[in-house]
């Protein structure tokens, strides 16, 4: 028994022939919205050619580096220990200990940014393991004048710190340091 053989130039599902009643035309492929016969886009961001303007790589100019910033910039703002309980959860502030003479130095000359020293800054649930971990350190060093806390918003930081994965894990909150000398972002 022989098969009939559809020719090989064809095949048998050619646009959609085989489901088209008898006498109805095969349907065909819908126009796009919005295409045209001319099948590239328009460019419609101004001049092309000689008289379009090049960007001048020689006239970018980088973000300023920076040292500090000023008390106005950051406010710093001494806290007693006294407002803290274990239970407290995460506010809008980052937490900052320091020794009393530099405490007043910040808080008087402005937050430093120094990649090289950067300070250490800690979310309000740090607070407690900060002044333990300092607490251990002192007592290698009988010289340390007392500690002040100090806090500065985080939103006023942002740009200018980074997490500092090291001191996080051995405090367990999360800490940052404060060192980019170019804000992100």
């Amino acid at each position: 028994m022989s098969r009939a053989k559809a020719p090989m130039d064809k095949l048998p599902l050619e646009g959609g022939a085989v489901h088209t009643p008898p006498g109805k035309p095969p349907r065909q492929p819908r126009a796009r919205q919005g295409a045209s016969e001319n099948p590239r886009p328009v460019s419609r961001s101004g001049p092309s050619g000689p008289d379009r303007p090049e960007a001048d790589l020689f006239t970018y100019v980088p973000p300023e580096r920076r040292t500090h910033l000023n008390p106005e910039e950051a406010p710093l703002l001494l806290v007693s220990n006294r407002a803290f309980t274990e239970a407290d959860t995460t506010d809008a502030w980052l937490y900052l200990l320091v020794g009393h003479d530099e405490g007043e130095e910040l808080m008087r000359e402005g937050l430093r940014l120094d990649a090289r020293a950067p300070l250490l800054l800690t979310e309000r649930s740090g607070v407690f393991a900060l002044l333990e971990a300092q607490s251990q350190d002192m007592a290698d060093d009988t010289h340390e004048t007392p500690a002040l806390l100090l806090r500065a918003r985080k939103s006023d930081l942002a740009p200018w710190i980074e997490a500092d994965p090291d001191m996080s894990a051995r405090l367990g909150v999360a800490c940052y340091l404060l060192s980019r000398q170019t804000p992100s972002g």
